[in-house]
């Protein structure tokens, strides 16, 4: 993997494959999303049309896109924490628990400005950097492409989006504390996630600490993606 392919933002996706999750228009901006300086990792299981969409992708596009059809909750954690950046665009959100886990790991969510989302995920400011995500509110294609797009400029400018990861990550500690005590539980459950605790852990494994990003983890994602 050339330096090019590790330097590029990690996007993650869990979620079920159906028109409620966006999955029509993230079908629709299909070509311009490939287009994007970016590597897509998603999993999730839902209709079979997007199934087979995602698989396509996987298949044509083996540096850029890595689709896990089903669902590992070992996994769904690893991606929330390993990516840059999270995309979750529902047609609606009752509540939602994605952007919360990544707003715990320091992960910047993306999404539409719609139910639990719009309650969980301050839109950011770039005039003073607050916020903790960008947010969109029109449920089209192109008006999601540009939100990407911003959130793709903001990762390119490192002092910007090392501040903004900060920030999140302080934020969501303090107005999500209950996230902990459901960390907690998975690392008792699955020991090698390391989720319990603040500090990092040195043996590189999953850790709570927002603002020490996880080169490691998301460098192995990039691999592979790559098929290493």
């Amino acid at each position: 993997v050339d330096d090019a392919a590790m330097a590029r933002p990690l996007v993650g996706l869990i979620s079920r494959l159906t028109d409620q999750k966006g999955f029509d228009i993230i079908a629709a901006a299909s070509p311009e999303l490939m287009a994007l300086e970016a590597t897509w990792v998603m999993l999730g299981s839902g209709e079979r049309r997007y199934e087979e969409a995602w698989r396509a992708l996987d298949a044509s596009l083996p540096d850029r896109v890595s689709t896990t059809i089903g669902f590992d909750e070992r996994l769904a954690h690893h991606i929330e924490a390993g990516a840059d950046m999270f995309l979750m665009p529902s047609r609606f959100e009752p509540c939602g628990l994605n952007q919360m886990y990544c707003l715990r790991y320091g992960t910047v969510p993306i999404v539409r400005a719609v139910g639990g989302l719009v309650d969980t995920v301050r839109p950011y400011n770039p005039k003073n950097g607050q916020g903790t995500g960008f947010l969109f509110s029109d449920y089209e294609p192109g008006v999601m492409l540009q939100t990407l797009e911003a959130a793709l400029t903001a990762f390119r400018n490192k002092k910007v989006w090392t501040l903004a990861d900060r920030h999140l990550g302080e934020v969501a500690a303090h107005r999500h504390p209950f996230l902990i005590t459901g960390c907690r539980r998975h690392a008792r459950q699955d020991p090698d996630a390391a989720f319990e605790g603040s500090a990092p852990r040195r043996d590189g494994a999953l850790h709570l600490r927002p603002s020490a990003r996880l080169p490691d983890l998301r460098g192995e994602w990039r691999l592979r993606v790559a098929g290493y």
